[in-house]
């Protein structure tokens, strides 16, 4: 008897203690992300030092039959980005995984449909996932200089990592959806962010390379609309 309530308690001790370890490792990630990203991260267009090119992380364009807040929101800040001039180019990276979803193509429609020349729009059609993206940015595009769109938390995962793959880069933060759209969005980058630093200490590449490819910039006169 005593044996089999031994044994019990220390299973029982045993998921315990594994629980508080991953609560502590994403307590730790999360905190390590915020921190890097600090003072990085502006909230009004108006407030980015210019730029030559922008980088718009992708999402879902829709939620079922609905429009992605998220998606809807980081197209009005790189129009907005464009109309005040502050960058003369865009890099729209997203999931390009199957023949029925493509994000980057649909991300420039919608920037051409509000202005944005599209020569001057250049799309990646292997930015699989963020650390796809920002390393892309860098080994296939060459920029050495970025500032990148998305939304606050989010943003902070994309400028850790571009951080820590030397991209001198900083965010302008998307305005956030309604609270009660982001519960299942704050779990999820809680755990992104613990396989963030996992991808980074691993030095992971990027699903796909290539050939270099050059971004096409306006003339700095040309940029507002």
């Amino acid at each position: 008897m005593m044996t089999k309530r031994f044994i019990c308690w220390c299973v029982v001790g045993s998921i315990g203690l594994l629980i508080s370890c991953a609560m502590l490792i994403i307590v730790l990630a999360d905190w390590r992300i915020s921190d890097v990203a600090k003072n990085k991260i502006v909230a009004q267009a108006e407030q980015v030092v210019d730029q030559d090119v922008v980088l718009v992380l992708g999402t879902s364009p829709q939620i079922g039959s609905k429009p992605n807040y998220f998606y809807v929101e980081r197209i009005r800040a790189v129009v907005q980005l464009w109309q005040l001039g502050k960058v003369r180019a865009v890099l729209v990276s997203g999931d390009n995984s199957t023949p029925h979803y493509n994000e980057p193509d649909r991300m420039k429609r919608d920037l051409v449909a509000a202005g944005i020349p599209p020569e001057f729009i250049t799309c990646d059609y292997a930015g699989l996932r963020t650390y796809d993206s920002i390393a892309r940015a860098g080994k296939i595009f060459g920029l050495k200089r970025v500032v990148i769109v998305s939304q606050r938390e989010h943003l902070e995962r994309a400028l850790y990592l571009a951080s820590a793959m030397h991209l001198d880069a900083t965010g302008l933060a998307a305005a956030d959806a309604p609270n009660w759209w982001q519960v299942r969005q704050q779990v999820r980058e809680a755990l992104a962010r613990v396989k963030a630093m996992l991808d980074i200490a691993v030095e992971l590449p990027p699903k796909h390379l290539g050939l270099p490819i050059v971004v096409p910039l306006a003339p700095k006169l040309a940029t507002s609309i």
